[in-house]
């Protein structure tokens, strides 16, 4: 691990020995969601120049999330992870602010409904009333990218999923962090890497998927987005990490959209957690993969070709 920041083995750490821990316990949801916060509060790094607006588009309410005197070349609409169950604005601002910062975009960050309270269809239909709303107030497609990790990339991907399904018009671009893209739990990496992740434990996982679906067919690719069409999806940057459980959820959806004919990045990166971008203004190894994944949403809305296919990395081992 000589190569790796001393910074991002502190994390790993703190992911294995404090994170994991905590998550697989079964705490009531509104328990879970404050220690969210309050994990959010003391770990992440808050930016002195992020700025904040709160905003409600198409009845989703959210705020606006940037750096001060940055580039705004169009939108980003961010879709939180956290299980479907997890997960706000204050545990994801700052990584929503530099996400769009490094686009030079405006980023908004959707406050979609939660399970169980609000099961499935209520987050994805959120993200479907965010994104026409964006067209509605007058933003045009090409300028408009989107994001997520996690649950929240799965939701990027269903979005893209249900606008071709419906003949609507797609945004520029869309990238996604460690997402989740198979609510069966068929991937291999499921298995193979249940004692490798540092960070999250199977069983938390399951449960926020469950409450999310709500004994809805988990085939269904608005929920699993790796059965879906994506003949028409535009290009899409999928990072996620080499010992993370969902490792195979992005790699078989790179895999999807390559036979799709679709312009698609994979990057798998090694000794890093899942959604180690949560990290960002703390550890070299986000602020690099951020840089990287908003450089890749920057091109696209300024209607410049991208690579398409695997990138190979220093050290980037392949996955198994």
């Amino acid at each position: 691990m000589s190569d790796v920041s001393w910074q991002q083995r502190v994390s790993l750490i703190l992911a294995r020995y404090g994170q994991k821990p905590v998550l697989a316990l079964p705490f009531p949801q509104p328990v879970a969601r404050a220690l969210f916060n309050l994990n959010a509060r003391i770990v992440y790094r808050t930016p002195r120049d992020l700025t904040l607006r709160a905003d409600r588009i198409g009845g989703v309410p959210g705020v606006w999330a940037g750096r001060r005197g940055q580039a705004k070349n169009g939108v980003l609409l961010f879709l939180h992870g956290g299980a479907f169950v997890l997960g706000s604005v204050r545990s994801y601002r700052h990584l929503v602010a530099a996400l769009a910062a490094e686009a030079g975009l405006e980023g908004f960050l959707a406050d979609y409904r939660l399970a169980p309270e609000h099961p499935f269809p209520a987050a994805l239909d959120d993200a479907l009333a965010a994104y026409q709303g964006l067209l509605a107030a007058g933003h045009a497609p090409d300028r408009i990218a989107l994001a997520g990790d996690s649950a929240g990339g799965g939701l990027v991907l269903s979005l893209l999923h249900v606008l071709g399904r419906e003949g609507l018009p797609m945004p520029a671009v869309a990238g996604v962090m460690s997402p989740i893209t198979d609510m069966t739990f068929s991937g291999a990496s499921i298995a193979a890497n249940l004692k490798r992740d540092p960070l999250i434990p199977v069983k938390w996982g399951y449960r926020g998927v469950m409450e999310y679906l709500n004994g809805h067919d988990p085939h269904d690719p608005r929920v699993s987005p790796l059965f879906g069409d994506f003949s028409s999806a535009p290009p899409v940057m999928i990072q996620a990490c080499e010992t993370e459980v969902l490792r195979d959820d992005g790699v078989r959806m790179a895999d999807l959209l390559r036979r799709a004919g679709r312009e698609v990045v994979l990057d798998i990166w090694p000794r890093v957690p899942h959604v180690w971008h949560l990290m960002a203004g703390r550890v070299p190894e986000a602020d690099r993969d951020i840089a990287e994944l908003g450089g890749f949403l920057s091109r696209h809305i300024a209607g410049e070709t991208g690579d398409s296919g695997q990138r190979e990395g220093p050290e980037k081992p392949q996955p198994a």
